[in-house]
């Protein structure tokens, strides 16, 4: 009888699973407003209360139990903005919790670099479901995303919990503002000087090390590569400097990255 009770359980349990999958929110309304609450502006970017968040996990953990019931086939069934939105998010909110339940062993945490041994990388440990899976951070983003998708805005979007990233963004990412949100986050990224900079007297453009990472992304892409062609769209040139920069008179250089956590300093 309590094998069979197991059972029963257990099946309970994955139909359970199953329909949260089936009907996943498409608006992120839970992720978007953990960020709302945990996410403030800092000068051009963001900064996260991480040392908050630790403290009042529900929301953040309510989200994530959500994204982990979605299987595979019931991803198959999105078109590719509900696909790269859902990634953007998964990726960024399992980050938080990557920091957050590291916050509360160690509260003296600077960087998502110190997580993990000398051989395992933070985003390689494997602590959450994922499509079906156990999984890792750089499964969503290197094997997922980059593998699957012509879409070098992505970069932007993604975010690593340090100082050198992107923004964490004050919203969710979602299938209807997909294209909107991923110019803005990409034409914000690009205006920050303290991520990329521009010497006209010494003709020498300055560029976050992303864009070294990821240089075949750009290159590669159909729909906004090459790189230089990228960066024509969207680093915010004047009309001089853009005249400038496509006649190749500006030579490309790539900056330090600060691995130093984003979070909100008293």
């Amino acid at each position: 009888m309590k094998s069979i009770s197991l059972s029963t359980a257990i099946l309970l349990l994955m139909l359970g699973l199953a329909a949260q999958g089936a009907d996943f929110d498409q608006t992120h309304a839970t992720w978007n407003k953990v960020l709302s609450e945990y996410v403030v502006p800092a000068n051009k970017t963001t900064k996260v209360k991480y040392a908050e968040l630790s403290k009042k996990q529900d929301q953040l953990d309510s989200y994530l139990q959500t994204v982990s019931a979605v299987n595979p086939a019931d991803y198959n069934t999105w078109n590719e903005k509900q696909k790269l939105a859902f990634l953007f998010n998964a990726y960024n909110a399992f980050t938080l919790k990557l920091i957050v339940q590291e916050l509360v062993k160690n509260s003296e945490l600077k960087s998502i670099k110190k997580i993990g041994g000398v051989f395992s990388s933070p985003w390689k440990i494997k602590f959450f479901q994922f499509l079906g899976k156990e999984s890792f951070l750089d499964d969503i983003e290197q094997n997922i995303a980059r593998k699957n998708f012509d879409e070098p805005r992505m970069h932007f979007a993604f975010n690593c919990a340090s100082i050198g990233c992107p923004a964490l963004q004050l919203f969710a990412f979602t299938a209807d503002k997909l294209d909107i949100q991923l110019d803005t986050a990409t034409h914000n990224f690009f205006k920050d000087e303290s991520r990329n900079s521009l010497d006209s007297g010494r003709s020498t453009l300055g560029l976050s090390s992303i864009l070294k990472w990821y240089k075949d992304d750009f290159e590669n892409s159909k729909r906004l590569g090459p790189l230089r062609k990228f960066l024509s769209t969207y680093y915010p040139f004047t009309p001089e400097q853009l005249k400038k920069f496509e006649t190749g008179q500006y030579d490309i250089k790539y900056l330090p990255y600060d691995w130093n956590l984003n979070a909100v300093t008293k």
